[in-house]
């Protein structure tokens, strides 16, 4: 499957190449067209600067293209090369005819690194991971724990700081202080506002909430 489908790569950019040498050669044949001495009025009305000059132009772009698309061609001739000595390895299996010739090296377009692409690749893959590991960071500080020491330590009120922390409409809030200072404060002086605090939460976290409360208080007063 491989060699077939290097075989099929390479036939296309040859028809390639052989469509940009005709291309090539009609834009050549056309500009020494226009360069012949004059033979008429109706030629010499027709060979304009401007005519000669796209005529010019067109012949140098098809050049361009007919050269650049011939070093693709010997580019892909030694596509199939890596695999030939694997060919030969299954000589009855494979028929290795339909192998191009062995390439002594993989062709440097396949193995060349634009050093500019590689830096933004590398640091859009940091930023990814830092956003990820930054929401599942708040996702957990946000999360109301179940753990009986942490909630007996006010577990459950610093969770409900961190939401109002990050809550949309807090921009103000964030840029004056960080989010564990700002919920570690909240842990300790024991207060936080009900109006936000119900609103942030569910009813079957109120509920979970005020059972905590009401539970922690009774082994207080014990």
């Amino acid at each position: 499957m491989l060699l077939d489908r290097c075989s099929a790569i390479y036939n296309r950019e040859t028809e390639e190449y052989d469509r940009c040498e005709r291309e090539s050669s009609r834009a050549e044949h056309a500009l020494m067209a226009l360069k012949q001495p004059v033979q008429s009025v109706a030629d010499s009305r027709s060979r304009n600067k401007s005519t000669v000059h796209d005529a010019q132009s067109d012949s140098e772009r098809t050049a361009v293209n007919l050269m650049n698309q011939g070093v693709r061609v010997n580019y892909m001739r030694g596509l199939a090369g890596p695999l030939y000595d694997e060919a030969r390895r299954f000589n009855e299996i494979v028929d290795t005819k339909r192998c191009l010739p062995r390439a002594h090296r993989i062709p440097e377009i396949f193995t060349r690194r634009n050093e500019f692409l590689f830096i933004a690749a590398a640091d859009t893959c940091y930023a990814i991971r830092s956003l990820r590991l930054a929401a599942e960071d708040i996702i957990r500080k946000c999360t109301p724990p179940t753990d009986k020491y942490e909630v007996n330590n006010g577990g459950v009120i610093k969770a409900q700081a961190y939401r109002h922390y990050y809550h949309t409409g807090n921009d103000l809030l964030r840029s004056i202080i960080s989010a564990d200072d700002y919920a570690k404060y909240i842990a300790e002086f024991g207060w936080f506002m009900k109006e936000s605090r119900e609103a942030l939460m569910s009813e079957e976290q109120l509920n979970e909430w005020k059972k905590m409360n009401k539970e922690n208080e009774n082994v207080n007063h014990q």
